[in-house]
């Protein structure tokens, strides 16, 4: 454990801005041409999706969701189309009022999932995901997993905000 512990620092420099993540897209130098012509990508993040992870400096809500989240997730997208695939990105900007981290991680989910499994997640703060915006939320992303693209009506999604 303590060998690999002195290596972490290395392996996660490679995710860049990001490397304090557990996770990440990650496009190794291999042909993605036989993966990308039969796989199609809906990607995306949320509004303030790094906002709990710097909570406490509001003013650093949009700079660190764009370099963890909305950049990585668009250029993983053009990464895909550049070698033959199709993809879609999403924006999910709804913020229920007086939320502490406004459009934070995982705001999308009470909207693809059983809504009353949300109720009380601090993100929501208190209020119910929007039942119109949740249908269409629902509605896209099941047509993209039966269909793929030609569900959906851009390659570019926004819902709420």
């Amino acid at each position: 454990m303590l060998a690999v512990q002195k290596e972490v620092p290395a392996m996660a420099a490679r995710f860049g801005p990001a490397g304090g993540m557990p996770f990440g897209p990650v496009l190794d130098e291999i042909n993605l041409a036989a993966p990308a012509s039969r796989i199609e990508l809906l990607v995306g993040h949320t509004q303030d999706d790094a906002s709990p992870y710097v909570a406490e400096q509001p003013d650093a809500w949009a700079i660190a969701t764009e370099l963890v989240f909305a950049g990585p997730a668009r250029q993983l997208a053009e990464d895909w189309m550049k070698a033959g695939g199709q993809a879609a990105t999403f924006n999910f900007k709804w913020t229920p009022s007086g939320a502490p981290l406004g459009a934070c991680h995982c705001m999308e989910l009470p909207f693809l999932f059983d809504p009353a499994a949300w109720s009380g997640a601090g993100m929501l703060a208190g209020q119910e995901p929007d039942p119109s915006l949740a249908k269409t939320v629902r509605s896209l992303w099941a047509g993209f997993a039966r269909n793929g693209m030609d569900a959906l009506p851009s390659r570019s999604l926004e819902f709420g905000g």
